[in-house]
């Protein structure tokens, strides 16, 4: 996963934190994405430029899984939600309330501005080879 390392990282707050998450919102949090939560929890990396779907896109941090953290993945999902369901799962920021996102395995970076998603990488895996200094 291109020698990231992830400051301020923080434990989730129960150890079943994801799977409560699962089973509220009837979303399944691909493996790799769920193992770098676990890991790696609001943190933020030190390969933080990725350049797709423009050169130079930030990310600046994974959002946190705790409910009660200032960076919350619950902050954003009224965006994301319809009927109990979410219809995409934001797991990261810019840091200028744009976020990305994963859908059907896939991630995409939603602007804020106008609500829309481009295509960003294939899997987390993709996403997380692109990012450099």
């Amino acid at each position: 996963m291109n020698n990231i390392t992830w400051d301020f990282a923080e434990p989730l707050s129960s150890s079943d934190a994801l799977e409560t998450f699962e089973r509220r919102y009837s979303h399944e949090i691909p493996g790799t994405l769920k193992a770098l939560i676990l890991e790696h929890n609001g943190g933020y990396p030190d390969k933080d430029v990725f350049d797709r779907p423009r050169e130079g896109m930030v990310f600046s941090n994974l959002l946190s899984f705790n409910e009660d953290s200032e960076e919350s993945v619950y902050l954003y999902l009224p965006t994301f939600e319809y009927a109990g369901r979410i219809t995409a799962l934001p797991f990261a920021t810019d840091g200028f309330g744009n976020l990305l996102c994963e859908l059907d395995g896939k991630i995409y970076f939603w602007w804020h501005e106008t609500e829309e998603f481009d295509p960003v990488a294939g899997s987390i895996d993709e996403l997380l080879n692109m990012l450099h200094p």
